[in-house]
């Protein structure tokens, strides 16, 4: 995707980032639109974050950095595991019946 926008001389302001729970891709496209392009990452971490990503590592290497990189921040863990405690929490909320 980067590099498709990178060939589009109407897209500006490309800023791909890290926010340890999505890898992210920020432009303004030829309207000068913001828009943002993401995938999830396996991961959960307190949000706000944001971290350079660099695009042309592999997705093996992007992966580690991610993980290196946000292991040490709050809440950082597996997605699922966050899922089931918000799930859980959740529930807790409810009245009982």
């Amino acid at each position: 995707m980067k590099r498709e926008l990178e060939a589009d001389a109407r897209v500006t302001q490309i800023l791909p980032l890290s926010h340890g729970n999505a890898w992210s891709v920020y432009f303004r496209d030829p309207e000068f639109n913001g828009v943002e392009v993401f995938i999830d990452t396996p991961w959960h971490v307190r949000q706000p974050q944001g971290a350079r990503l660099d695009l042309d590592m592999t997705d093996a290497d992007i992966v580690e950095a991610t993980r290196t990189y946000f292991s040490t921040q709050p809440e950082f863990g597996p997605m699922h595991d966050f899922q089931r405690r918000r799930a859980q929490h959740i529930a807790e909320q409810l009245p009982q019946q």
